[in-house]
């Protein structure tokens, strides 16, 4: 929810806590988790959401404009508003090395410039125009 307009300063939920690597397992804990705490903190705002979606989820994403859509009606029917992703983690991001390999593949690689790519591509259709969106 956002605390203050200037500088923007929003109260955010962010789904860095909890393991997945798929996209239904990302919108499983969207629908069961951060949807229980937005009621608790904020049953009558609009409530932030900071997504860590994966590659192979982004990819999933990236090649499937309804499950786009859907979330987005999701997030609206249920006011809340993913305005940024946390992009660093490639791959599992609760393994044991996540630490070590957090940065693989870096930027240097094709693959990690098609996921940033595809993360650019899905906020930029999920976030609120105003916002502005981050990755």
């Amino acid at each position: 929810m956002i605390l203050q307009h200037r500088p923007p300063l929003h109260l955010t939920y962010c789904l860095n806590i909890h393991p997945g690597e798929s996209w239904t397992e990302n919108f499983a804990a969207i629908r069961d988790k951060a949807l229980l705490v937005k009621q608790s903190v904020a049953p009558d705002q609009w409530f932030g959401l900071g997504l860590r979606i994966s590659n192979a989820a982004a990819q999933t994403l990236a090649a499937d404009r309804a499950l786009v859509e859907e979330a987005r009606d999701f997030f609206a029917e249920h006011q809340l508003y993913p305005f940024t992703i946390n992009g660093f983690p490639y791959g599992a991001f609760h393994g044991t090395s996540v630490k070590e390999k957090v940065f693989q593949p870096d930027w240097m690689s094709l693959d990690r410039v098609k996921y940033t790519q595809n993360l650019f591509q899905i906020i930029a259709q999920i976030a609120p125009k105003s916002s502005g969106g981050s990755i």
